[in-house]
């Protein structure tokens, strides 16, 4: 809807300039600048790009086509005054061959523009003849479409001046800001930093307007753009904005208007969170701070009674009001754009940040005498309270003197209570190391009849024949194996199969050795019968131990009994058997005996 009333106001100012839309635009050596908003018009996809645009390119893209007729030799200059659309494409179109083409958005990197200006410009062909200019903008939002052509020396000038005062503003803005922070470390009076935020919530809604933060502070994250100007600058005013005017205003105790700015503050965060997916939504926020801001202001008129610094903030804010009405009635085309109304909230936040500053000086100026009144009371009562000090010290004594009295008759009789208790102490001490001697001989005997009913079993596994449980009381995981095979192959310490050396270090693998010598690495198991086995060594263990016993248990049942595949245990059976047939092993008394390779070692 607001497309249509821009288009309507745009065509009523061009009745008025008398002009024709077929026009063509000339350019002069005396012609410094040239508004484009009453010569553009809308205009379709160019036959010569409709190959190089999608369909739905084209749809969601405004085009607009322009007659030109250079009759200067100077250098001008096209730019739109927008510096937030996100892609615009310009075409010089000379007898349906392209002369010229080139293209910027808020999407680009900064250095990628043609010059580093906040606004997106482009350098005219500079040939004197008469070319068509075509302008192809991607999903623009309104205000957009604000071009002009300028010559070079006027753009200079021009951008000069602009820097000039930008320049002057967001350094007041930041000598304000800095020095309420100053203010603040120095009084501890909240209202200092709340004003610093609230001048930083300025300079974010400034940055969102102007394009400045993307040529200084970001070149190189475009996508910062889309998040600052569409989504974060506004929020982050709306909050410093509210928090200042709660704390200065005092409104806490006005409820009926805290409850329709918080009202307000949620529905315009709602919708915000909205315009990340539909964009149509961002009108609807414009809106809602304005609502916001007319409460706050309505607020501060309503305690012009009875809050005097309240005259302050209803004046300094009605210059952010009248800016904020311009900005909206820019927004949607009702306001010609120019250097005052493009730059009006600029002006508003200037003029507001002075009256602002002159009421907090006052305001704490106020809350400093309040203070000092306080401090005279404070420095009475405190001379009160030293009389009383003064009266608690001289009691003190007197109780001091009568509880060191009590002191002395207690240590008295402590020292003697404690001659006592070092008398039973020192019976203790006696008691308990003849209690530990008894202890320390009663483990020792613990500790040898242990070993004596673990070599019984072991002498009864060689003697008679134990089920599997009872064998696994012995050997009851794959760690008491290995050290059984250890104690076997390395009686006396470790030897060196290849090379005979006795010195060795731990590898990185388990029960491994390396030769310190010759570097190689021998586990435990091999030049063993279990080398290269794949079943657990305690399933192993009793298979040899069965096979040398001769037991009779079935091949079925020592299966099903140890858990392995029938056809696993004959193997290991068989690798036992054809040992024990072995003339070295035929005189074995035990199957530990059977373990080592006799060529091996």
């Amino acid at each position: 809807m607001n497309h249509y009333w821009r288009i309507i106001f745009l065509s009523f100012l061009w009745l008025i300039s008398f002009r024709s839309e077929s026009n063509p635009v000339v350019l002069k050596d005396s012609t410094p600048d040239i508004s484009l908003d009453f010569f553009v018009q809308s205009a379709s996809v160019p036959a010569f790009l409709q190959d190089s645009f999608s369909v739905e390119k084209q749809k969601r893209g405004r085009w607009f086509k322009l007659e030109i007729e250079n009759r200067s030799e100077s250098t001008f200059l096209f730019e739109a005054l927008s510096p937030h659309i996100q892609h615009i494409h310009l075409w010089a179109e000379q007898k349906g061959v392209v002369i010229f083409h080139d293209h910027a958005g808020r999407d680009s990197p900064f250095a990628e523009r043609w010059l580093l200006h906040k606004n997106f410009t482009f350098s005219l062909p500079e040939n004197q003849s008469n070319y068509t200019l075509w302008i192809a903008i991607e999903q623009p939002r309104e205000g957009d479409v604000a071009f002009k052509i300028r010559s070079f020396k006027f753009f200079s000038e021009y951008a000069f001046w602009e820097y000039f005062f930008l320049g002057i503003y967001y350094g007041l803005l930041l000598i304000a800001c800095v020095y309420n922070v100053f203010l603040f470390l120095k009084s501890k009076i909240n209202l200092h930093l709340y004003y610093a935020l609230y001048i930083v919530g300025c300079i974010f809604l400034s940055f969102r307007e102007d394009g400045l933060g993307f040529q200084f502070f970001w070149p190189h994250f475009p996508s910062w753009n889309e998040a600052l100007v569409f989504h974060l600058a506004r929020p982050i005013f709306l909050a410093t904005f509210l928090l200042y005017s709660f704390v200065f205003l005092e409104l806490k105790s006005e409820k009926y208007f805290i409850y329709i700015i918080v009202f307000l503050s949620f529905f315009y965060l709602f919708f915000e969170i909205l315009s990340f997916w539909n964009p149509t939504f961002v009108s609807v926020g414009h809106w809602l701070i304005a609502l916001v801001s007319v409460v706050v202001y309505v607020s501060s008129l309503w305690l012009l009674k009875h809050n005097v610094y309240a005259r302050y903030f209803a004046v300094g804010f009605s210059m952010v009001i009248i800016s904020l009405i311009i900005n909206l009635m820019r927004s949607f085309g009702f306001v010609y754009s120019d250097i005052f109304t493009v730059y009006s909230f600029n002006f508003g936040i200037f003029l507001e940040v002075v009256i602002f500053s002159v009421a907090l000086a006052e305001k704490v100026k106020d809350i400093q005498a309040e203070r000092n009144v306080a401090l005279s009371k404070l420095v009475v009562q405190l001379n009160e309270n030293d009389e009383l000090q003064k009266r608690l010290i001289q009691e003190l004594q007197e109780k001091k003197e009568l509880q060191e009295k009590v002191n002395r008759e207690l240590e008295q009789k402590v020292q003697e209570r404690t001659t006592e208790l070092q008398t039973a102490n020192t019976q203790l001490r006696e008691y308990a190391k003849k209690l530990d001697e008894l202890n320390s001989a009663l483990d020792l005997r613990n500790f040898a009849l242990k070993r004596e009913v673990k070599q019984a079993t072991i002498s009864r596994i060689n003697v008679e024949l134990v089920d599997y449980d009872a064998f696994l009381d012995i050997y009851p995981n794959e760690q008491h194996c290995m050290k059984m095979l250890e104690s076997l192959k390395w009686p006396n310490g470790f030897i060196c199969d290849k090379c005979k050396n006795t010195n060795a270090s731990a590898a990185k693998f388990w029960y491994r050795q390396k030769c310190s010598r010759c570097g190689t690495i021998e586990s435990v198991t091999s030049h063993t019968l279990f080398h290269n086995t794949r079943i657990p060594l305690q399933k192993a263990f009793y298979i040899s131990y069965l096979t040398f016993v001769h037991s009779e248990t079935t091949l079925d049942e020592l299966s099903e009994k140890i858990d392995l595949r029938k056809a696993t245990v004959w193997l290991f059976r068989k690798k036992v058997e054809e040992r024990m047939e072995q003339k070295d092993y035929q005189k074995a008394e035990s199957w530990q005996a059977l373990v080592l390779d006799k060529g091996g070692k």
